[in-house]
C-alpha cells in the first residue's frame, strides 16, 4: 500500500473528520486572496477614502492586518 493511497483510504472513511479541515482551509485561502487582493490591486491602492485622514489610516492598516 502505498503512501498516497493509506491518505485517500483515510480520507474515504473519515469525512466527518476531513470535511470541515478541507472547508476551514479553503475559507482561510479564499479570505486571505481577497484581502490581498484589495490591499494590492493597483486601482484601489492608497484610495481607501474616510471623512477624516487618520480613519482612512486606520482602515489600510485594518486590511494589511487582515
Amino acid at each position: 500500500m502505498t503512501f498516497f493511497r493509506f491518505a485517500m483510504l483515510n480520507v474515504k472513511r473519515n469525512p466527518k473528520v476531513y470535511g470541515p479541515y478541507f472547508f476551514s482551509s479553503f475559507f482561510a485561502v479564499s479570505m486571505f486572496f481577497i484581502y490581498a487582493l484589495l490591499i494590492f490591486h493597483p486601482d484601489l491602492s492608497g484610495q481607501i477614502n474616510s471623512v477624516n485622514g487618520s480613519m482612512s489610516e486606520l482602515a489600510t492598516i485594518g486590511f494589511q492586518i487582515s
